[in-house]
């Protein structure tokens, strides 16, 4: 489905909420953020709670604890705290052309050219990196629900038999994929029984360790 060309795009993945400003970006440059992953708690050993769908709590109030879990400052350093919130679908760049924003993965945005602009005699016509002008807002990443564990667990399996039939680039970016899952799962116990998760009494201590405001509370 296309979207007209004066649109802004958001493109969060479902277990994602946004937060950023009314700010329109330079063009080529994009608003961005930082994620932070929600918690019910941190307490270790405890089972993982799923997403109440009963109630009208807010789903910030039923995982209130925040952790600083991906990226540089995290124990989970392969994957990437950093995303883009806020695009325009089109950009008209003066004397070069029509460029539309294409996703290379969520992390990842360029402008493809389209066309150049009347009358114009310029000749670039390559595709541009989008860049974030600003880190303004973040990401409340919901992963550590029952719902989203066992989804983890799901897409791990699913890796580690498509990583054996592939090879070459295609076989590492698997590979990827599966260091990330692998690195959440570890810090789990797992009740095959109950069908239930736990965070495992070390990793709930370096979990809390990287305990961070919360969006909401940050404003």
């Amino acid at each position: 489905q296309s979207l007209p060309s004066d649109a802004w795009l958001v493109y969060p993945d479902l277990d994602e909420f946004f937060h950023f400003p009314c700010i329109v970006p330079m063009p080529f440059k994009v608003v961005c953020g930082h994620m932070v992953d929600r918690f019910a708690s941190m307490e270790p050993d405890g089972p993982i709670p799923a997403i109440d769908s009963s109630t009208n709590n807010a789903l910030s109030s039923q995982y209130p604890q925040c952790g600083k879990v991906r990226g540089r400052k995290g124990f989970i350093t392969i994957a990437d705290d950093r995303k883009i919130l806020l695009l325009p679908v089109s950009v008209e760049y003066p004397r070069m052309g029509r460029y539309q924003a294409q996703f290379k993965n969520s992390h990842k945005l360029q402008y493809k050219f389209l066309e150049r602009i009347k009358n114009s005699r310029h000749s670039q016509t390559k595709d541009f990196e989008a860049k974030c002008e600003m880190y303004r807002g973040s990401i409340d990443h919901y992963a550590w629900s029952s719902e989203q564990i066992a989804l983890t667990y799901k897409k791990f399996m699913i890796y580690v038999k498509s990583a054996q039939e592939k090879d070459g680039e295609e076989r590492k970016k698997d590979e990827d994929r599966l260091r990330v899952y692998r690195q959440t799962l570890v810090t789990m116990n797992r009740n095959t029984t109950a069908a239930t998760w736990s965070l495992k009494g070390n990793w709930a201590e370096a979990i809390s360790q990287h305990e961070v405001p919360c969006p909401e509370m940050a404003k």
